[in-house]
């Protein structure tokens, strides 16, 4: 977060990306910087919402077998319920960074063997980011954006069964994310324009929307704005999502509904 501070404009500025005014050798092709900015903005954003989407979701997944298979009574003889929830978000988040790492060094040694064409390509798109800034911004996102959505798939998992209907809880937390990832593809090439700047500052689509904006360049009091409320975001539903597991995992036979979520939460 230093970092960020010390700087009064990220990475690189969007007004010197004009068309035309930068042109980077790509293989046999060239590219202005915008489009190489562009270029990587969209595929930063689709790696953040798989990361997001899948791992969460697999949050998901995993509470609602084991609350099927009806082995969660036993496990809590040795293990309270809210210690099951973060100790699943944090393995699954583990597994996700092991994977993801795992495939950008396969990548990087494709990289290293493939064509000299291929080469110049991802040197064009990656060369003018100033990664010392951009990446750990999005390392931060990515983690921030994790722990968001996969409390809130904890909470659906909990509520989750063969007597409940799954769809009417996952709808409201799936339009957000398809949202963010279709203003992402908008903002990488019109970053500026002020559906990016307000989903910027909006927790459930902040981190696909702020990292497609970060590789243009933004002002480093929209990045901490931005992080601060998103960070406050996940506190607070990271506690209310375990008010929720607490009291619905273990119901069985019963259709969970919206006014019993909101009764969890009163307790």
């Amino acid at each position: 977060m230093f970092l960020l501070a010390s700087l009064p404009s990220l990475f690189f500025e969007a007004e010197n990306d004009a068309p035309g005014t930068d042109m980077i050798q790509a293989g046999l092709t060239q590219m202005t910087s915008a489009e190489a900015s562009a270029s990587l903005a969209i595929i930063f954003s689709f790696l953040l919402y798989i990361f997001i989407f899948t791992y969460g979701s697999l949050v998901m997944r995993s509470i609602v077998s084991e609350k099927s298979n009806k082995i969660l009574e036993v496990m809590f003889l040795s293990v309270k319920p809210l210690e099951m929830m973060y100790g699943k978000i944090i393995s699954v988040a583990l597994v996700g960074i092991t994977q993801f790492a795992a495939w950008a060094v396969i990548l990087f040694l494709l990289n290293s063997i493939s064509s000299t064409d291929n080469i110049s390509f991802i040197t064009s798109i990656t060369s003018n980011a100033e990664w010392g800034s951009l990446l750990p911004c999005i390392i931060i996102y990515s983690l921030l954006g994790y722990l968001l959505y996969a409390s809130l798939f904890a909470a659906i998992g909990a509520v989750s069964g063969p007597e409940t209907d799954t769809q009417q809880f996952l709808l409201p937390v799936m339009l957000p994310i398809v949202f963010a990832i279709y203003s992402s593809i908008q903002t990488a090439y019109y970053p500026d324009n002020d559906i990016a700047m307000w989903c910027s500052f909006i927790p459930l689509t902040s981190p696909i929307v702020m990292t497609s904006r970060l590789c243009y360049g933004v002002e480093s009091w929209e990045v901490l704005l931005s992080m601060l409320i998103l960070t406050v975001t996940v506190i607070l539903t990271t506690y209310l999502s375990g008010k929720i597991y607490k009291s619905a995992i273990l119901l069985h036979g019963k259709r969970l509904t919206y006014k019993d979520i909101s009764d969890f939460l009163k307790i």
